[in-house]
């Protein structure tokens, strides 16, 4: 009898149990998904800065894990390459991406709108007119449009393969001599392009029906996603754009040029005492270059970091424990590493392959950055600065009058000896025939005091070496 009495206990804990089980399950289910939306917007001439925004924008949708992104797109079209570029981009997030033509996607636009999931329009929205032309505007030879056209709808094919009409209809919009028929019926005929407006768009053919592009017409972006998802079921997030992407988009065609100068300027501060005009200016002109490339969508602030980190490892070399060579070394890797970081395009996906490809555009770069420094140091320290650096190494200032300025350096040469009068680590201030100079040890430290001879005065710096008793 006891054995019958537990065993109905135990199966009514377990019928309570299921049925719990099953409650917990039908109120998951009827609770509703909130999708995550970022909505992107793609507005006026195709150019860099347009790309800077949506690269920028689908890492940051990628790095919130957002469900949709959305395009709100208004463009009368733009660069080809770029635009080809924008396409290949949108393929890299793993979610649904939308495009809302608001109100126009013309031309580039009508690319860059197929390569989407979904398409959505304004009441007023048209796409269409994509024939590509040069950027003086004239047509492109014959030849060439042939072989252009052949890629582009080769293209469009592999990113709308599952759509029935897309790429046909993409042809009709860049081709004038196809002619677009659909049963028997003709929507373009030869010597034309095709430019669809809304109701045009969404109007279905064949069977089963199927829209020709479009899967509906909004009057905005709210009403769109309510209808998508459900009115509060959804959370939206806007890319915002500024001036900086524009600025981004020159100050990147001229990175190699910021990079030169910014390392010239920080070895002529290297190899002058102290720290001044020339290290700010330097430090300004690369970190340029990182704020570029990171309105760019090309990395995140990590590089920035590990370039400051890369500065303390530097100054630590030179101020700190002059002589180590391991600060210096590990500062002079991670400058390197967070320049090639920030001009790397990489992705924040799971499947995102690291290639030495990803680093043929950031190596050039910085190669060439490094050669203008060569050479503008080269060049400076030969032709321009040589007096002007000799002059102004000497402290202005004298042992009997701390005020009293001196301006050229009339005794100094090679062998003479000094005292340091403050230390060298592996900068100072030695003190010779009554007159004070900066000056500085190949490595080690030279405490104040101490004997010193002249080895060498260079076109940026006083070299001495200690005179040990």
């Amino acid at each position: 009898m006891v054995k019958i009495k537990a065993l109905i206990f135990q199966l009514l804990i377990l019928t309570v149990w299921d049925a719990a089980m099953a409650q917990a399950v039908n109120e998951k289910e009827a609770t509703p998904k909130i999708t995550s939306v970022y909505v992107i917007p793609v507005e006026g001439q195709i150019s860099k800065a347009q790309l800077y925004v949506l690269r920028r924008g689908l890492k940051q949708a990628i790095q919130e894990n957002a469900d949709t992104v959305l395009l709100s797109m208004d463009t009368p079209g733009g660069d080809l390459a770029t635009t080809l570029e924008m396409m290949e981009m949108l393929d890299k997030f793993n979610g649904t991406t939308i495009t809302y033509v608001n109100d126009e996607a013309i031309s580039a636009g009508a690319y860059i709108t197929v390569a989407t999931d979904l398409i959505y329009f304004s009441p007023n929205g048209l796409i269409g007119a994509a024939a590509v032309i040069q950027g003086t505007g004239a047509d492109v030879p014959e030849t060439a449009q042939l072989k252009i056209n052949s890629y582009l709808r080769a293209k469009v094919r592999s990113l709308t393969g599952s759509y029935r009409y897309r790429s046909d209809v993409l042809r009709a919009m860049m081709d004038k001599d196809f002619e677009f028929t659909i049963g028997e019926t003709v929507l373009k005929q030869k010597g034309e392009l095709l430019t669809l407006t809304a109701q045009e768009a969404i109007k279905l053919y064949g069977e089963p029906p199927e829209a020709l592009l479009g899967s509906g017409i909004f009057p905005n972006i709210t009403s769109l996603l309510d209808y998508l998802y459900g009115n509060d079921h959804y959370v939206q997030k806007d890319f915002v754009t500024s001036w900086s992407e524009e600025l981004a988009k020159w100050l990147n065609k001229i990175t190699p040029l910021l990079l030169g100068l910014g390392l010239l300027f920080l070895f002529i501060e290297f190899k002058t005492p102290g720290f001044g005009v020339f290290g700010v200016t330097g430090v300004i002109l690369v970190i340029l270059v990182f704020l570029s490339s990171y309105v760019a969508g090309l990395a995140g602030y990590e590089p920035i970091l590990f370039f400051a980190l890369a500065l303390v490892l530097i100054g630590i070399e030179i101020f700190v424990f002059p002589g180590t060579v391991i600060s210096g070394l590990l500062g002079m890797m991670l400058l390197i590493g967070s320049i090639l970081w920030a001009l790397a395009d990489i992705w924040p996906t799971k499947d995102f392959k690291f290639s030495l490809d990803l680093f043929i555009s950031p190596v050039m770069d910085l190669a060439i950055g490094v050669l203008i420094a060569v050479t503008g140091s080269y060049i400076i320290g030969r032709f321009f600065l040589k007096k002007w650096v000799r002059s102004s190494l000497i402290l202005n200032q004298s042992v009997t009058n701390m005020q009293r300025k001196n301006t050229v350096a009339t005794t100094l040469k090679e062998g003479d000896i000094g005292i340091v009068t403050k230390t060298l680590r592996p900068s100072g201030e030695i003190e010779v025939h009554g007159k004070r100079y900066e000056a500085h040890v190949k490595f080690g430290v030279v405490e104040a005091k101490s004997k010193v001879e002249v080895c060498e005065i260079r076109s940026l710096s006083i070299l001495v070496r200690e005179i040990k008793t």
